[in-house]
């Protein structure tokens, strides 16, 4: 039933602020769907930083007021382009083969936060 209703939509809101890499986001990419997404730093992750953002309800209000149809088809081939790019099961599989691997093979794990999370904490 959810995927009738996002494959019949014009444009996804996505809501969550919490968590990682959310299925539902990269879903809705898949299916080359416009992307409205909670401003957190994984949803910006996720998405390049190709989607349109809100963190409250007003901003929320004025995406919506302000948004062009031309903006929504731009969106929607980026983002369905990104998911193609990143979050193939080859891919994703890949990735773990390389942490397991990793695991198993080396002495000191590299990490895992993104590359400007690690200057925030160096110049806090």
């Amino acid at each position: 039933m959810i995927d009738l209703i996002r494959g019949n939509a014009s444009v996804y809101i996505h809501g969550h602020s919490a968590g990682g890499t959310n299925p539902s986001l990269v879903e809705a990419m898949f299916l080359g769907l416009p992307i409205i997404s909670n401003g957190v730093s994984y949803n910006r992750t996720t998405t390049e930083h190709q989607a349109f953002y809100f963190s409250n309800e007003e901003d929320l209000k004025n995406v919506l007021n302000e948004i062009t149809k031309e903006d929504l088809r731009n969106c929607a081939v980026q983002m369905k382009k990104i998911a193609e790019r990143r979050y193939t099961w080859k891919k994703i599989a890949k990735k773990y083969s390389q942490l397991i691997e990793e695991t198993f093979t080396v002495n000191k794990k590299t990490n895992v936060y993104p590359y400007n999370f690690r200057i925030r904490q160096k110049n806090s």
